[in-house]
């Protein structure tokens, strides 16, 4: 078996699995985003095997919107490579 196994899940899109020394990873997701539906950022998380910080509110992106909560969990991720306990969520 190779260190990467490619997958099309039915849905057209190419995405790598299995990927060995794969670091922790962190999803951010909006509930309400027009553009990203939760769905696909709750089945990101799951595909690498990371951690999902699930953002309550109804617009693209949350990543520059300056709260608090998701810049703690953003930078703790960047600078230690910390994920969020499981289930981590907030509102915008």
């Amino acid at each position: 078996m190779t260190s990467r196994e490619v997958c099309s899940c039915g849905q057209g899109f190419l995405h790598a699995t299995d990927i060995q020394g794969l670091p922790p990873t962190l999803t951010v997701s909006v509930t309400g985003d027009p553009l990203t539906p939760h769905q696909g950022g709750i089945s990101l998380a799951e595909t690498l095997g990371g951690s999902l910080q699930t953002v309550e509110g109804a617009q693209h992106g949350s990543l520059i919107t300056g709260l608090e909560r998701i810049d703690s969990v953003v930078v703790a991720y960047r600078v230690e490579v910390k994920t969020p306990p499981a289930g981590g969520s907030c509102r915008m």
